[in-house]
């Protein structure tokens, strides 16, 4: 019961403070922020592999 409890007060608390707008913004940035990084990794992993296919059809042809 006591465990129950503690869970809907820390949900509540949480609640607030999305309605408040303070967590629900840094979470929303953070996770752009994270999605910017992935995309600029997996360009320059395009651009590698791009890279890498050039210098093969190169040694092949």
């Amino acid at each position: 019961m006591f465990i129950r409890d503690s869970k809907r007060s820390k949900i509540q608390q949480r609640v607030q403070t999305t309605l408040s707008g303070k967590t629900w913004d840094s979470k929303r940035l953070e996770t752009k922020q994270s999605v910017q990084k992935e995309i600029s990794d997996n360009s320059e992993t395009e651009s590698v592999l791009r890279r890498s296919c050039q210098y093969n059809r190169s040694l092949s042809g």
